[in-house]
């Protein structure tokens, strides 16, 4: 059997097609599990309308608190989760236990996901950034970044929840990411590609906390503290050169521009036309406040792969203090590459209107771009 847990939070919108997608689904062994995590609109009646959910109440404590007392309350030998305002395809589950029961070393399925608007309408297909079937090299690419397109669409077995892996409740945000690593540093994942759960973008889930939720993930990676991220950069399977790069990447992620920026030079005597190396020399650089280095690095970064949009946007960052047209073009140029890139749409507007407040993008784009500030 498999438990489907749903945290429900002022839910009425959405929460009754969000039960139905479980219900409907196409494997029939199943119990939904809805926690109320103290609501006050009419969620609670939609969903003790359904006769076959198990219903439970608790005074607000966050989707953390409910998901683990959905697992405390679930009797599935396999433990799957759905936010409230989202939906499951119908063969969700059924694809995911087909998985679990077919490998049988692996503990965790995750899959793609497809992006809706508020009235299901698709936006777009998140997919994982890489597939990595080796445990130790899946570990070390989430310190960089989350490669689980949707993490409130894995399913567990039931034995991770025996043993201790619950939502850490202290985090309000990035708890997702925080459990994944944890989760990740015991069990093994699996990875199905196929787009089998569907996330609803509406007014009420729209991350305008975006910079709160990468402050945390930053806060979950340092806490493992460095010799820890070492060991598991180190115990991947990638080759030398691909770990020293990762390692630089995670140090830049954690604003430890200097170690970073070591590396990263050490890295270019050998790997000099890998574009990232330069884009990330120059992020350094402008951190350390290098602007004339940095926006050298971004040149060489474009010589090498002329199609690196963000290295347009943050030499355009570096040059629009003093040559406003010349920012403009390299910023025309990086949404010519990629048309949704709202830190460079951002910065164009900025530039426009004669402000400062520029968006600078530390990381390598992701090939799926998501927009948190509309639908």
């Amino acid at each position: 059997m498999v438990s489907v847990v749903i945290p429900l939070f002022n839910g009425e919108k959405y929460i009754a097609e969000a039960i139905n997608s479980v219900l409907k689904q196409t494997y029939s062994e199943i119990e939904v599990i809805v926690v109320d995590d103290g609501s006050t609109d009419k969620s609670p009646d939609i969903v003790k309308s359904f006769k076959k959910v198990n219903y439970i109440y608790q005074d607000n404590a966050g989707p953390s608190s409910a998901r683990n007392t959905g697992m405390a309350a679930s009797h599935g030998e396999y433990i799957a989760f759905l936010d409230c305002d989202d939906i499951y395809a119908e063969n969700k589950i059924a694809e995911q236990v087909s998985i679990l029961e077919k490998h049988k070393d692996a503990d965790i399925v995750y899959n793609d996901c497809i992006a809706a608007d508020k009235n299901l309408n698709q936006i777009n297909t998140l997919r994982s950034e890489g597939i990595y079937e080796n445990d130790k090299d899946f570990l070390c690419m989430l310190l960089f970044r989350q490669i689980i397109p949707i993490p409130s669409s894995i399913m567990i077995r039931r034995r991770c929840f025996e043993e201790g892996c619950l939502y850490n409740e202290g985090y309000k945000h990035a708890e997702d990411y925080e459990y994944i690593i944890r989760l990740a540093q015991r069990y093994k994942f699996r990875y199905i590609p196929k787009p089998l759960y569907i996330y609803r973008r509406h007014e009420g889930n729209l991350t305008n906390a975006h910079s709160l939720q990468q402050e945390k993930e930053i806060e979950v990676i340092r806490k493992l503290g460095h010799e820890r991220i070492k060991e598991i950069v180190e115990g991947s399977s990638f080759s030398s050169a691909e770990k020293s790069f990762l390692l630089a990447k995670i140090y830049i992620k954690l604003s430890e521009y200097k170690p970073a920026e070591n590396i990263l030079l050490q890295l270019s005597e050998t790997c000099c036309s890998n574009p990232l190396i330069w884009f990330y020399l120059g992020n350094c650089s402008y951190f350390l406040k290098k602007q004339d280095k940095a926006a050298e690095y971004y040149r060489k970064a474009i010589s090498h792969d002329s199609c690196l949009s963000e290295a347009y946007n943050n030499l355009a960052c570096t040059c629009a203090a003093s040559d406003k047209g010349k920012a403009l073009e390299l910023l025309n140029k990086a949404l010519s590459l990629r048309p949704d890139y709202m830190d460079a749409a951002h910065n164009l507007i900025q530039i426009k209107s004669g402000q400062a407040n520029y968006k600078f993008t530390i990381r390598e784009l992701r090939k799926t771009l998501i927009n948190y500030m509309s639908i």
